[in-house]
C-alpha cells in the first residue's frame, strides 16, 4: 500500500489546525462534527481546545501533535499546511533548532541530504567529523552507512582536517554539518 494512502489528507488538516508560517506554531481550529464520534465529543472538544497552540515537544526535541489516532512531527503538518502536499521525503530544520518550524527553517529533503547537516556525534574524539586516529596517523573520510569514501591517511591533523573540508564542500554539505550539538 502506497505511504499517501496511509497519511491524513491534508483537506482533514486543514479543518483542524491552523499554521503561522511566520512563527511555525500550529493551533487547533474549531473542528466541524465529523471529526468525533457525537455533537457532544465535539463541542466538549471545541470548548477545551480551539484556537489553542497544539502539540506538545518530545523527549527529542522535535514538537509534535496527535490526530487522526496518529502522531504527526509538527514540522510535516507545518509543511504539509502550506504547501498543500505531503513531504515526500524527510522534513530538515536548516539551523539545526528541531522545533523551529517556521517554513523559512523547513526543507523537504531525501534522507542522504539530510545527513549533510548533521552536527557531529557525541562520541567523536577528534572534534572533526570524518578524521580519526589510526596509529600514528589521522584518518580523512566522508560517507554514511557502507558507503565511504577514504580521503587519504595524514601524519599532520591538520592535513586530515582540509582533506575532509574540501571533500564536504565537494558534495554539497551544509556549513552546520559536523559542527558541536
Amino acid at each position: 500500500m502506497s505511504k499517501k494512502l496511509l497519511t491524513t489528507p491534508v483537506e482533514y488538516l486543514r479543518e483542524a489546525l491552523r499554521y503561522e508560517p511566520a512563527t511555525g506554531f500550529l493551533y487547533w481550529r474549531k473542528r466541524p462534527v465529523s471529526h468525533f464520534k457525537s455533537a457532544r465529543d465535539c463541542k466538549a472538544w471545541n470548548t477545551r481546545y480551539a484556537d489553542i497552540c497544539a502539540g506538545a515537544t518530545r523527549p527529542d526535541g522535535y514538537a509534535a501533535i496527535r490526530l487522526a489516532g496518529k502522531t504527526y512531527k509538527a514540522a510535516r503538518l507545518a509543511w504539509a499546511l502550506y504547501t498543500g502536499e505531503w513531504p515526500a521525503g524527510i522534513i530538515d530544520h536548516i539551523n539545526g533548532v528541531k522545533d523551529d518550524d517556521r517554513i523559512e527553517n523547513l526543507r523537504d529533503v531525501p534522507h542522504k541530504m539530510n545527513s549533510r547537516n548533521m552536527t557531529r556525534y557525541r562520541r567523536n574524539t577528534s572534534g572533526i567529523t570524518g578524521v580519526y586516529k589510526k596509529s600514528e596517523n589521522w584518518v580523512a573520510q566522508i560517507g554514511s552507512g557502507e558507503n565511504y569514501t577514504y580521503l587519504g591517511y595524514f601524519r599532520n591533523f591538520d592535513d586530515a582536517v582540509v582533506a575532509r573540508r574540501t571533500a564536504e564542500k565537494e558534495r554539497g554539505f551544509t556549513s552546520r554539518h559536523g559542527t558541536a550539538r
